[in-house]
């Protein structure tokens, strides 16, 4: 992820897309950038994480816990955010070992 700053490269724990920026949250901070969250996404090694939701993609290593509300279910990150995962993608994340 070469669009990255400097000081940001460091581990990646999510992505998430918001209109036509992707936000990246690493170890070393936050950070936005104007491009397409696919695209973002194929500039990552595909064992280095998960898309869990349409908008959203996290860190393998990086998931604290699993929250569940009301039938919905979030992946607790170390940037202590809820990172929604959708129906669509709950087996994909169950067979990460994420979901029991």
């Amino acid at each position: 992820m070469d669009w990255l700053p400097y000081d940001l490269k460091g581990e990646l724990i999510s992505l998430i897309a918001t209109d036509y920026y992707v936000g990246v949250t690493a170890n070393a901070g936050n950070y936005m950038n104007l491009m397409r969250f696919t695209d973002s996404l194929g500039e990552i090694p595909e064992d280095t994480g998960l898309k869990v939701h349409r908008y959203h993609w996290a860190a393998h290593g990086k998931v604290e816990n699993i929250v569940k509300e009301g039938g919905r279910i979030f992946l607790r990150a170390f940037a202590k955010q809820n990172i929604p995962v959708s129906k669509s993608y709950r087996k994909a994340v169950r067979v990460a070992g994420w979901l029991k």
